[in-house]
């Protein structure tokens, strides 16, 4: 089990094709799930989850990517 970020144009776009995909590091798991507010991944297991604009920052931060503009982002276990 592993967590991904997924991201796609912001509704009501028409456009639902996946436009962003990240897998996240084993190593940045713990990181991610403080910044969810997350006991542990067990409660990434159900559907995506949407990502707040200050989670989003934070989780690019930790990926050491740049932030991401003009998508919806997801959060879930796979």
């Amino acid at each position: 089990m592993y967590l991904r970020i997924t991201g796609f144009f912001p509704e009501p776009d028409k456009d639902d094709s996946l436009q962003y995909k990240k897998v996240i590091q084993k190593e940045l798991e713990p990181s991610v799930l403080e910044i969810m507010g997350w006991s542990s991944l067990d409660e990434g297991l159900v559907g995506e989850w949407g990502l707040t604009p200050n989670q989003a920052r934070l989780v690019a931060r930790l990926l050491e990517e740049p932030a991401i503009e003009g998508l919806a982002l997801f959060i879930g276990c796979h």
